[in-house]
């Protein structure tokens, strides 16, 4: 009898222990026996991490709709968007001429002003800069540098219909509404340290946010959902999928669906696939090979 729960046990921890090794999950309606997916990307990954697992554009190309947090991924956009606002010349009180000087060349590159943008704007340029190049998560030969971006193109290739629950100006407007209180002050030292290694002969991985450590467990598929736990991202998070679930349940009850939305958003007492499992549908996780 003892051993038949020790095995039973074993098969239960193996069970849980690999549910938090995918990045990819089966949706089941058991009301219409529709199935869909849900995958949770990491947007600085690109085409060469996606074609490693053939079962993403398998069932990305057998739904009858893809679904995205927004379909406009363009950095000329978001330059558009952002370079059309005032000139704020508070950076300057902040940084000195030669940081001015090395930020202004970094964000011309980008197509941005520098003097109009938020600190949590050109942190996140800064920071998505650095997980591509320094964390190594787009090799040299990509075409295809931004996960979501591609799996845009995927569905284009299968003549998939594809939505956006969002507009680029909608995310702008949250980025910022979630990060408020950062201010040129308070992050002056996080911006120049990834500045720096940007620039840098001899780069460090070690930043305090653990850009790198977090890309390569998700490049491992070695993570933790922490689905018993809160998270601290209310607007980013939280509010987001409160918003999406109700726009995605009339669509899971009528058609078979493939979505993909930032990893994050699959995490927590407040993820996806929590906020799924309590209106009834069955979230189970998907083998990636």
């Amino acid at each position: 009898m003892k051993e038949k729960i020790t095995i039973i046990i074993f098969f239960i921890f193996c069970s849980l222990y690999y549910s938090q090794n995918t990045i990819l999950w089966k949706i089941t309606n058991p009301k219409t026996e529709k199935t869909s997916y849900l995958i949770g990307t990491l947007h600085q990954y690109g085409e060469n991490f996606v074609n490693k697992f053939p079962k993403i554009e398998n069932y990305l190309s057998k739904s009858d709709l893809t679904i995205f947090e927004c379909l406009t991924i363009d950095p000329f956009k978001t330059s558009e968007i952002i370079n059309s606002r005032k000139n704020d010349n508070d950076i300057v009180k902040y940084f000195n001429k030669t940081q001015i000087e090395k930020l202004e060349n970094f964000t011309k590159n980008s197509g941005l002003n520098l003097y109009k943008m938020s600190p949590i704007e050109l942190k996140f340029k800064l920071q998505q800069k650095y997980t591509r190049l320094i964390c190594e998560t787009i090799e040299k030969d990509e075409k295809n540098d931004h996960f979501d971006a591609f799996l845009i193109k995927l569905s284009d290739k299968h003549n998939i219909n594809k939505k956006g629950f969002e507009t680029l100006e909608e995310q702008i407007i949250l980025l910022n509404n979630q990060y408020e209180n950062l201010t040129w002050r308070n992050q002056k030292k996080n911006i120049l340290y990834y500045l720096e290694n940007i620039l840098s002969t001899n780069p460090n991985k070690n930043d305090k946010e653990n850009l790198c450590g977090f890309a390569e467990k998700y490049k491992n598929l070695d993570f933790d959902y922490q689905f018993k736990n809160s998270t601290n991202l209310k607007t980013l998070v939280a509010e987001r999928n409160n918003d999406w679930i109700s726009k995605l349940i009339p669509q899971l009850e009528q058609q078979n669906l493939f979505i993909a939305v930032g990893f994050m958003h699959l995490m927590y007492k407040e993820g996806l696939i929590n906020q799924l499992r309590e209106r009834g549908f069955i979230v189970e996780p998907e083998k990636m090979n």
